[in-house]
């Protein structure tokens, strides 16, 4: 999409196309733990997965429009601000119609053939029995952190704000500083 529209892969581009990725699994990640949850509740395989695509996907749909409204009258700022943001917005306007295809299409399907997969082999059962059990390990440490991080509030925010003015200084004393300032034109209507 970036390519299409005539823009460079630039830092900023590559900015917009890793926060394109981040709404892809997002999305991806929502069908499929509201898949599973039917799974867990005793539905078969093809219940489960149109179950829990239809509870899921409504929302992501209207959460994509929102999303490629707001994208979608950044991409057509003008002017010099325009440019910066026009690379951000179209990769990330491209990422979420894929995203909407994906999260309400291939994730169901992939989740009926990896259950009826996993019933038919005793190899994959294990494999993704290990794998359920370490996502399982991964989601206590990261709610660990979370409250050890919220007990300690202070220290957090601290160290925010160190890592805050690192970046800042460095930004100022690098490349950035040394370019000619832009120029930015404001019309209000």
């Amino acid at each position: 999409v970036v390519a299409i529209a005539g823009l460079m892969l630039t830092d900023v581009t590559l900015f917009g196309i890793a926060l394109a990725m981040v709404l892809l699994l997002d999305d991806a990640v929502i069908v499929r733990e509201s898949v599973v949850r039917h799974i867990e509740l005793g539905l078969d395989a093809r219940s489960a997965a149109s179950r829990g695509a239809l509870m899921v996907v409504p929302g992501l749909a209207i959460a994509a429009f929102a999303t490629l409204v707001v994208f979608g009258l950044v991409s057509v700022i003008g002017g010099s601000s325009g440019r910066w943001f026009a690379g951000i917005s179209l990769a990330v306007i491209g990422a979420v119609g894929v995203s909407l295809v994906v999260a309400a299409a291939l994730i169901p399907a992939t989740s009926i053939i990896w259950a009826t997969s996993l019933r038919s082999g005793s190899r994959l059962q294990t494999w993704s029995r290990r794998l359920d059990l370490w996502f399982e390990a991964l989601a206590d440490r990261y709610h660990e952190l979370l409250a050890s991080s919220l007990d300690h509030r202070r220290s957090i925010s601290t160290i925010a704000l160190a890592v805050a003015a690192g970046l800042v200084v460095s930004m100022a004393s690098g490349p950035i500083a040394d370019a000619d300032p832009p120029i930015v034109d404001l019309e209000l209507r």
